[in-house]
């Protein structure tokens, strides 16, 4: 590993490599140029940043154990505040902007205070393309923006650092600076959203760094990482434990059976498949006869209920889980016979504990993309080690409506696990019909004719998990976005109709949170 220590991301101090404890000599002047420049030199070794005040806090002795592959680029800051500030949050919608700094979290936010990343992921990139950084922590923060929707793993890791380190974190950048990012990283519209969201909500109208930003191009590069070779260097037999299987269903007797026998033909059989079957008719009894009938080479375990809900169901089978990895199924999805060895492979290769797989209807067509950091989750049809993840559940305030896969992945997150998304494995979703129960759930707005905007649990979500910023600027969007999809077309009935539905939306997520947290 080479060194490159810098006082506050201003200026290079001195560079070592830390196997020779040799000082090297660099002829570049700015920090960026100075990764450059050793990138080319040392093509196979991993580039260090570090502030100089914390030159005697780095975490030597786990370094090797943290930067497990070659695609990965991973920064700490030492305190609270990010590169870009909190208005970030008016155009970015994704997990990756709300950092929790406890542990290890996906982000592509970077800080100067320390950080690594691979000289060949480092190499990737056309420095001509990506032109002159006006700083350091911008260049930072923009090769893994570039990076992360192309297969480069950007995390915030404290790790990094041990011992009582102090804050050494420069302020926020300025406003000309973060249109300038926005207008670079971004689609165009988004810079005329960070003004009118600015105006809107700290009644700030900074034209002049709105004007500047136009005047910048969109980055055009998109680095390629399929010559960096990623084979984890983390123990590997974690990934040849047993895997238990989940599904829940609710009248799809034939669909079931087919998925059954799916897992019954793959060439890595899970130990145990959990089967949480609803019916909400009183009086009815299984109708899977099937499970004791045929023989299967995993162990069933079977449990009828009549009380319904997705959430329930699969909290039931995530108590019964054994094993240390599990397979979140769907009573209506089609597997090939290597989907749990292709997914188990992939999880080794990355040295990660969470996978989701493409998840295609049945005409619908997948661009085949490299593996990447996930920004949702899928609940029907993803692989997880629950060794790390035992005390999470989903949360049932979302019962019955929507969002609970993204609120798992959500809690995941926070967990310090990271989701993959894996394009290349496929499991097929029939969106096949549910029985013909009797009985439909009505939430309590629906039976008193209210319209909340957006739905109370989707509001729930971004209330639990999202910053300030970022629900200030979905609201925004939202706004624009659903007018032309309503009837009502005069400007200032449609603003206050829709701040009508959205203070509904709010009080009746906010019931849904103490519903929830009162059992």
């Amino acid at each position: 590993m080479i060194a490159v220590f810098h006082n506050r991301g201003k200026e290079t101090v001195e560079v070592i490599d830390m196997v020779t404890l040799k000082v090297l000599v660099v002829k570049s002047t700015s920090l960026f140029d100075t990764c450059l420049e050793l990138a080319q030199a040392y093509p196979n070794r991993w580039l260090l940043w570090c502030d100089v005040q914390l030159k005697s806090f780095l975490n030597e002795a786990q370094l090797s154990d943290i930067l497990h592959h070659q695609r990965m680029m991973l920064s700490f800051q030492t305190d609270s505040a990010t590169y870009l500030g909190p208005t970030l949050g008016y155009v970015e919608d994704s997990p990756f902007v709300n950092v929790q700094r406890e542990g290890t979290y996906p982000t592509w936010q970077m800080s100067t205070d320390v950080g690594a990343v691979h000289a060949q992921a480092l190499l990737q990139y056309d420095p001509n393309t990506l032109g002159t950084y006006p700083y350091f922590g911008y260049a930072l923060n923009s090769i893994a923006k570039l990076g992360i929707a192309n297969g480069l793993f950007c995390y915030s890791e404290p790790r990094l650092l041990k011992g009582d380190f102090p804050k050494v974190s420069t302020t926020t950048t300025s406003t000309s600076i973060l249109f300038r990012f926005v207008k670079e990283h971004y689609r165009g519209r988004w810079v005329y959203l960070l003004l009118l969201n600015l105006w809107l909500y700290e009644r700030r109208f900074p034209l002049w760094a709105f004007l500047k930003s136009l005047f910048h191009n969109r980055m055009a590069t998109n680095p390629d990482f399929t010559s960096v070779g990623v084979q984890s260097s983390k123990e590997g037999s974690m990934y040849e434990q047993a895997m238990d299987v989940i599904i829940p269903t609710i009248g799809r007797k034939s669909y079931l059976l087919d998925v059954l026998k799916d897992l019954a033909a793959q060439s890595r059989l899970p130990k145990r498949v959990i089967i949480v079957e609803q019916n909400p008719d009183a009086g009815t009894t299984s109708e899977l006869n099937y499970i004791s009938e045929e023989t299967w080479p995993f162990e069933i375990i079977h449990q009828f209920t009549h009380e319904t809900g997705a959430c329930k169901a699969r909290n039931k089978a995530l108590d019964k889980v054994t094993s240390p990895w599990v397979f979140l199924a769907d009573d209506d999805n089609r597997l090939g016979p290597t989907t749990i060895a292709d997914a188990m492979a992939t999880l080794k290769q990355y040295g990660a504990k969470c996978l989701t797989t493409a998840y295609p209807q049945p005409s619908e067509k997948i661009l085949k993309e490299a593996v990447r950091q996930w920004s949702t989750f899928g609940a029907g049809n993803s692989f997880l080690y629950w060794e790390d993840a035992k005390k999470l559940r989903f949360d049932e305030a979302f019962e019955f409506g929507y969002g609970e896969d993204q609120d798992f992945g959500m809690r995941l997150r926070k967990n310090g696990m990271d989701v993959l998304y894996s394009s290349r494995i496929e499991i097929q979703h029939l969106k096949a019909p549910r029985g013909g129960f009797r009985t439909k759930f009505e939430h309590p707005w629906t039976q008193q004719g209210e319209t909340p905007k957006p739905s109370p649990t989707i509001m729930l979500f971004r209330k639990l998990h999202h910053t300030p910023q970022q629900l200030k600027g979905y609201k925004i969007t939202l706004f624009i976005k659903y007018f032309k999809e309503q009837s009502v077309k005069n400007a200032w009935k449609y603003l206050k109709m829709m701040r009508t539905n959205w203070r509904q939306s709010e009080y009746w997520a906010d019931q849904l949170r103490q519903k929830t947290d009162a059992v």
